[in-house]
Parts: C-alpha cells; structure tokens; sequence
C-alpha cells in the first residue's frame, strides 16, 4: 500500500522464499509504480541478503517496523478491502476470492477517498501527487506546529506505569467479535512525541521490554493491579511441600515463562 496515495497492491505468493517475494516487487516496478521506501514486518522473507541487495539496485530504501500493526494507514486499507470481501461473499455465498481479488483491489483502488479530496488513488499521478501530499501531511503539521510542549502534553491517554493489554495481531478477515485485545497485561515503561503523536514503549509483567513502539489505539488500559485474582489457563502439575499441597499453573494468555507454583488455597473459582 502507498502511503502518498492509498493506492493497493496485492499479488499471491507461492511461498515466503525470496524468488517469489522478488518475483512480487518485480511486478509492482513494472506496473509503473517503483517505490522510493518500503516498509515490512520484520519477516525473514524479508531481512536476507538477495532482498538487500534486490532494494539496493532499484534505489528503495527498506526499513522495518517492530509493531504487529505495521502502520494505521495499511491498518485502513486492509479494513476497507476486507468489507469488499464480505459483500462479495455474502452476495454470492462462498468464501472463495481467489478468482476475484483483483478485481476487488481494482475496485477499491477507483474508489473516492475522502482524504484524496474525492480522488480515488488511480486518479493520483506525478502531476498532483505533491499537492495532495501538501494537504494531507504538511499543511496538518503547520497547524499544530505553534502549539505549546505543555498542550501537546496534554494529549496523552496513558501514563508511564499503567497496566494496558496490546491490540492483537488481526487474523486474515477477522471478525469483529472476535478477541481484539491480548490476555496478557503490560506496563507502559516510556512515552513521547513524534510529529504529534503519542507512542509508547511497553514491558511485560517481569518487566521485560516489548520490542518496538505502540500507537494509542493499539493499547487498551486495564484497572488491574498485581495482587488482583489472575485467571488460570490449566494446571500442569501437583506437588506437597511440608504437607501443604502446591500446584504448577499455566497463566491465561500468558507465555510458558510465567508459569508458577501457587498455594492451591489460593485458587478460586469465578
């Protein structure tokens, strides 16, 4: 997805090698379409060295991003992409797009998107493509530029030392009921600016820093507290100690790492 005009790119791949990822961009270059920088997950399809060497003779400069949510305007996309799909299925009642996706990338791409000013991204070109990108960015920018550090400061939903649970890594067409938010509980550990927006730096229960930085709406505060009840997964084990009986549990959504052995007077059932 480019982030100067929305525009959507989806090609299939037989594998995550990085034949058939280069294969890929080859396709977008040809399209007339040649990126200046790319951003991925941090995927080793990839992070090798025939994918180097692929950005370095086309000029791309390729960076990586350590959130889940690799970026909201791709986030938008996707969402946007994802309700085509659920009208085509649920008018033609099946779940097969393999026939159809790009017919439906092509539909989303000739769209009007409100952020282009009515345009749809097949309408942006090297003619007015710096206008748009004045409107969308620096002019929005230029308007906040004269607010104060104590206004801007203002802007922050969270705290350093809240407890917030991390927006899970949506599944391909993921519903909306279903689980948005991880099980497992985070400390806030740092938060600043850039360009105006809030993000943050998290670390798990042990205090173990999460990689990368997280946007607001990745984060969901929870009024928890370390001596609140925790639900249990399963218990993986029993044993006595000095008469009195301990069991080894497994924390709901929470890595093998956190396991422990707990009172069994301490269990109680909710």
């Amino acid at each position: 997805m480019s982030f100067r005009d929305f525009y959507g790119c989806n090609l299939k791949l037989q594998s995550k090698q990085h034949g058939p990822v280069i294969e890929a961009l080859n396709k977008v270059i040809s399209s007339g379409r040649q990126p200046k920088e790319i951003r991925t997950d941090k995927g080793s399809e990839f992070k090798n060295k025939w994918l180097a060497e692929f950005f370095k003779t086309h000029g791309i400069h390729h960076y990586v991003t350590q959130n889940e949510t690799k970026a909201n305007y791709a986030e938008r996309v996707i969402r946007t992409i994802k309700v085509l799909f659920y009208r085509y299925f649920t008018h033609n009642r099946t779940y097969r797009y393999k026939d159809v996706l790009q017919d439906i990338v092509r539909n989303y791409n000739r769209r009007p998107h409100r952020s282009l000013n009515g345009l749809s991204p097949s309408d942006v070109n090297s003619t007015n493509e710096a206008i748009l990108w004045k409107e969308m960015y620096i002019d929005v920018l230029k308007k906040s530029k004269g607010e104060t550090k104590k206004k801007l400061y203002k802007k922050f939903r969270f705290k350093k030392g809240d407890f917030v649970r991390l927006s899970n890594l949506k599944r391909t067409f993921q519903r909306d009921y279903e689980q948005k938010w991880s099980e497992e509980v985070f400390i806030i550990t740092r938060r600043f600016l850039r360009q105006g927006i809030p993000l943050y730096k998290v670390a798990d229960y042990d205090e173990d820093p999460i990689e990368g930085t997280f946007y607001e709406s990745e984060l969901q505060k929870v009024n928890k507290n370390r001596d609140d009840l925790w639900k249990i997964e399963k218990v993986l084990k029993t044993r006595r100690r000095r008469g009195i009986k301990e069991v080894y549990v497994k924390w709901l959504g929470y890595p093998k790492k956190f396991n422990s052995w707990i009172l069994e007077t301490d269990m109680e059932n909710i």
